[in-house]
């Protein structure tokens, strides 16, 4: 869930456990459940360019998903490619990368390595 408004957005899940989370404006939530199942949220370059992907991940009103990893998927590459991996809340990133049109960028949480 991404909270574009311009104040923060309460919503309850029921999985794994009953909780309300709260989301401040600007920032995005990413929901892994407690098995092997992950959540993936994937951005396409809109144009051939370099762009600037900075941000954190943290553990807004929850708990923080174990491990998280940004992938580039581009039909130029053989297999995906790992730009950052790290383990639990607060693992920040600065990525600054070229990417053709159509490349995607897949933000991951879960548990278990990817």
């Amino acid at each position: 869930m991404y909270n574009n408004t311009g104040s923060s957005v309460s919503y309850s899940v029921t999985y794994p456990d009953t909780d309300t989370i709260t989301v401040p404006p600007g920032l995005m939530v990413l929901i892994p459940d407690s098995s092997s199942n992950k959540s993936v949220v994937q951005w396409t370059a809109p144009a051939t360019a370099t762009f600037t992907v900075q941000g954190n991940f943290g553990p807004g009103s929850g708990d923080c998903a174990p491990y998280i990893s940004i992938v580039l998927t581009s039909p130029t590459l053989t297999t995906p490619l790992s730009l950052f991996s790290g383990q639990g809340c607060g693992s920040s990133f600065n990525i600054v990368r070229a990417m053709n049109a159509g490349d995607t960028l897949d933000f991951i949480a879960g548990h278990g390595y990817f």
